[in-house]
């Protein structure tokens, strides 16, 4: 017979790789780097913005964002070093910063593929082995990584008869920059890309 596990205190649910947010989140409000202003501003950035300006500025925000948040700079340092080796401070601040300037174009271009104002162009690999999928009645499942333009999906055909797309995803920290984003989306994708968040039954 199995022992009776103890009783214990839950804590609210927050994502296992999310960051630490306490008092600064509750002085700076939507200006905390998980608000929704910086969400709305970078947006507006991708929208408005020459792209000389952008390769001007993502460098000095990437600059600024690692200065701020220590504890990112850290586990990003942390992880580099499982993939890529241990090594001496200064280097892993270098690899650190090159991880938040990737991070930042790959962002800003997401956020210009569901901007209408951009023509946005891809090529896919493998569509033939997608094009088999969609010819067969069942549903399917697609596992992606972790971060990337996962939206540009939702625009491959897929036979003659649109599929639903279900998209089962973490929300974000600040409810106000998850109903931000998710207008953002709803409008590009329509009614044939419905988002499902986890913890919501999955």
């Amino acid at each position: 017979m199995m022992p009776r596990a103890p009783d214990v205190d839950v804590p609210p649910r927050q994502s296992a790789h999310a960051p630490r947010v306490g008092f600064g989140r509750r002085l700076l409000g939507p200006l905390h780097f998980t608000g929704s202003f910086w969400y709305r501003f970078h947006v507006l950035g991708a929208r408005v913005a020459p792209d000389w300006l952008k390769r001007l500025l993502m460098p000095c925000f990437a600059t600024l964002f690692l200065l701020f948040l220590g504890g990112v700079r850290r586990a990003s340092g942390r992880n580099l070093d499982l993939v890529l080796g241990e090594c001496g401070w200064w280097r892993r601040q270098a690899r650190a910063w090159k991880l938040v300037w990737h991070y930042s174009w790959c962002l800003t271009e997401r956020y210009e593929s569901l901007l209408d104002r951009f023509h946005f162009e891809f090529e896919v690999e493998g569509l033939e082995h997608w094009t088999l999928l969609n010819t067969k009645p069942s549903g399917f499942m697609i596992v992606t990584a972790h971060v990337g333009n996962w939206e540009i999906a939702s625009r491959i055909p897929s036979g003659p008869e649109q599929r639903t797309m279900h998209l089962a995803r973490e929300e974000e920290i600040d409810p106000a920059a998850q109903k931000y984003f998710q207008e953002l989306l709803d409008s590009r994708g329509g009614s044939k890309l419905q988002t499902h968040f986890l913890g919501d039954g999955l």
